[in-house]
């Protein structure tokens, strides 16, 4: 497999990652506001939508401010979904620096 080939499933699968993550953290923000009420929607009727939507924001470190956690169990996901968030970012960015930098020195 080339150096080229590498990086694009490398990315890829990254990707895929920061996908699954944030899915996987807007099912526990549905299921625990469904149970305990942890999250503050503003909008009349929340959706699953909502929820994706909030995790997404929140993984990549934007933010949303009709949305806010209210319970400590919500505090503690949010903390741990922006450092994963940071985490999974980073190891993106840095595979395409690998990536470009092995190209840089085939030059």
């Amino acid at each position: 497999m080339h150096d080229r080939d590498r990086a694009r499933w490398h990315f890829v699968a990254f990707a895929f990652t920061l996908i699954d993550v944030s899915m996987i953290y807007a099912f526990f923000y549905y299921f625990f506001d469904r149970l305990y009420g942890i999250v503050n929607i503003s909008a009349k009727s929340s959706s699953y939508i909502d929820y994706i939507f909030f995790s997404v924001t929140t993984l990549t470190t934007l933010g949303c401010d009709y949305i806010t956690p209210t319970k400590t169990l919500a505090k503690v996901l949010v903390i741990s979904e922006v450092g994963m968030g940071i985490f999974l970012l980073v190891l993106i960015i840095n595979t395409g620096l690998v990536h470009y930098r092995r190209l840089y020195e085939k030059l």
